[in-house]
């Protein structure tokens, strides 16, 4: 849990723009019972009318996120998180001023 904790605030002091990306991941995670494909999170933050993304692997190459497999000739991948309860609290916190 700590090592979540670092990571993900290691990214938001580096990527701000990164924090509600990890929100909506953790929304989509909780909604489909963990694993979840990142076209689900890009259209979900398109509809709340916030910015998008080109791909979630700054998230696996931080270990936020781990791809578990690709389908649509690799063109949709699919994430569950690495410390799921981790990545909740920290975004908890970090949304909390602490």
């Amino acid at each position: 849990m700590e090592i979540t904790n670092k990571r993900i605030r290691h990214l938001v002091y580096e990527r701000p723009e990164w924090l509600p990306i990890i929100e909506e991941c953790l929304t989509v995670a909780k909604t489909v019972y963990s694993e979840f494909a990142g076209a689900w999170v890009y259209q979900r933050l398109l509809d709340k009318g916030l910015p998008g993304f080109s791909n979630l692997r700054m998230l696996v190459r931080n270990e936020i996120l781990q791809t578990t497999h690709t389908t649509r000739g690799g063109k949709r991948a699919y994430y569950i998180f690495t410390d799921l309860e981790g990545a909740e609290e920290t975004v908890r916190s970090l949304r909390a001023g602490k």
